[in-house]
């Protein structure tokens, strides 16, 4: 996790390569898609998403990972690729071409584990298990992600006080930023 802290680090404090906008208040919490599109970063961060799973007691093959379309993909990609896990993401809307899918891959019978790069509003994970439960997939009662924006150093927390899901992160903000 070092390795990933410091990458998000270096991106906080080099903002201008990334197009941040001079005076602006975002920080690297914005710009973790850059990093999610780096070979060495997707391969670190597997592997420290492989031992936090394992930390949880997850066994990564008795389960499926999915997430939002498009802010997931590289994670489900990189997922995928390194434990040969099944994977598919989740539309907010059907495509207006081609079948109309909602779910791009294919969905199994095991329980699904939600991924994102980041925890923020957690609406995404909020979307997609909402959609989930309503179509009878089975969601696990943690999820995962890289950055927990919370100003908390608590890495794992319950995205509200009325949910039972537990978002297990790598890093926080407060690692990685003065914020």
């Amino acid at each position: 996790s070092a390795f990933i802290r410091e990458n998000c680090r270096y991106i906080a404090n080099n903002n201008s390569m990334y197009g941040k906008a001079p005076g602006d208040r975002y920080t690297s919490q914005f710009y973790l898609a850059s990093l999610t599109h780096n070979g060495e970063m997707m391969k670190r961060v597997c592997e420290a998403f492989g031992y936090l799973l394992h930390d949880h007691g997850i066994e990564i093959g008795e389960i499926q990972l999915a997430g939002r379309h498009w802010s997931a993909l590289p994670i489900l990609g990189a997922m995928s690729y390194h434990f040969g896990v099944n994977t598919f993401s989740i539309r907010r809307e059907r495509k207006t071409y081609g079948k109309h899918n909602l779910i791009e891959g294919t969905v199994d019978s095991k329980p699904v584990l939600l991924v994102d790069d980041l925890a923020n509003s957690t609406n995404s994970f909020a979307f997609c298990q909402s959609f989930l439960r309503s179509n009878d997939i089975p969601v696990m009662d943690k999820c995962l992600c890289i950055l927990n924006k919370k100003r908390k150093d608590d890495a794992t927390f319950l995205w509200d006080k009325y949910s039972e899901q537990e978002i297990i992160c790598l890093t926080t903000r407060c690692q990685v930023t003065d914020k």
